[in-house]
């Protein structure tokens, strides 16, 4: 009978330091380039991380959002069907994790580039938003005011940061204007991760390749960057909020959460600098996705944008184009935050600038495309 009871009560310790081991691990950055194989692997390695006890993590509503989130990604790299996450995080930084029907997103746009590469491009509908930041806006600077009404087409927007793996497919075709390094990145190796490094100059002509492949494919898609106004519309997904934030009082200076996710950013949702990865993470890593199914919108890399520096929005233009100055600034836009910003830099409504022709470690690139033509 001792011996029964022995071998249970060590059975249920066993069992449960496992599940805290379980969780520990999925803290830590060990599973961000986790493939099916390793995880394999890492699995037979390691008792506690099997299939059936993720998936308990996975749907345990009372379990922290990073643990979910993690347990969602190892099952992701195993093949499994997953949620398409979204969240919501109050004033007072609570975060509620839910699920996103795919019928209730917009449509996705598959661009085959070579092999198993794609782009995916999310049909962004036309619509207004007030841009720069909200009265009140914590962490707010001058160069986001005055907030303004503009009026946006619709148009396609990368899913997801472009990746190391698209970069290598499109600076193989032909030169437009200059050469591109294949590998630019600092963090190479990474297929799945953002590639960084890039000067504007450089994502300019990624942009210009890849319309010119596409129009010799027949599809006849125009790429570019983003304007600012349509980066910002795309992040704020505000059309979520028309019904449900902006009261008709607030119409004309509506208050936007400084987050497409809400008022609070937290390292179980993105990729910045009290994250403590203090490196770039595979695009789509925390599968937050907003209400138009966009990924990494805060974090991991700043993205270029087409438009010159301006030091407000005096004058700015209010059908979403880009503002471009005659004289050609001496400094270009960038948007998003990145793995080394802290919470104010990675806001809705926050504004960078830097020389076109430089190159850091946390510079990408997201794409966006007209229709057909």
């Amino acid at each position: 009978k001792d011996t029964v009871e022995t071998t249970d009560l060590a059975q249920e310790f066993l069992q449960a330091s496992s599940q805290e081991e379980l969780r520990s691990y999925l803290r830590s950055p060990d599973i961000d380039n986790l493939e099916r194989e390793t995880l394999e692997k890492e699995a037979v390695r390691k008792l506690f991380l099997n299939q059936e006890r993720l998936w308990q993590l996975l749907t345990d509503e009372k379990e922290k959002a990073q643990i979910r989130l993690s347990a969602s990604w190892l099952l992701k790299q195993w093949g499994q069907e997953v949620p398409i996450w979204t969240a919501e995080v109050d004033k007072q930084g609570n975060i509620v994790l839910s699920i996103i029907a795919e019928n209730d997103l917009p449509s996705t746009v598959i661009e085959q580039l070579e092999g198993e590469i794609s782009l995916e491009m999310v049909e962004i509908p036309g619509g207004e938003f007030w841009m720069g930041s909200c009265e009140g806006e914590a962490g707010a600077y001058p160069d986001e005011l005055p907030q303004h009404k503009v009026k946006i087409s619709p148009f396609l927007m990368g899913k997801y940061l472009v990746t190391q793996a698209q970069w290598r497919v499109v600076a193989s075709m032909p030169k437009i204007e200059r050469d591109l390094n294949p590998e630019p990145s600092y963090y190479k190796g990474y297929s799945r991760r953002p590639v960084e490094c890039i000067s504007w100059y450089e994502a300019v002509e990624f942009c210009e390749r890849l319309s010119h492949w596409s129009q010799q494919k027949g599809k006849g898609y125009q790429y570019s960057l983003p304007s600012e106004a349509e980066w910002e519309y795309a992040c704020r997904s505000v059309i979520s909020y028309q019904l449900s934030v902006i009261s008709e009082e607030l119409s004309q200076n509506p208050i936007y959460p400084p987050y497409h996710f809400g008022w609070k950013i937290d390292p179980a949702l993105a990729n910045y600098a009290q994250t403590a990865l203090a490196r770039t993470t595979t695009v789509g890593r925390f599968q937050i996705a907003n209400a138009f199914g966009l990924y990494d919108m805060h974090g991991n890399v700043f993205e270029w944008c087409l438009d010159d520096w301006h030091d407000h929005y005096e004058g700015a233009p209010i059908d979403g184009r880009a503002w471009l100055n005659e004289n050609n600034s001496q400094y270009k836009l960038l948007r998003g935050g990145s793995w080394v910003s802290n919470p104010d830099y990675c806001r809705c409504a926050f504004r960078d600038r830097h020389r076109p022709d430089l190159r850091i470690n946390y510079l990408g690139l997201r794409v966006v495309a007209s229709s057909r033509t």
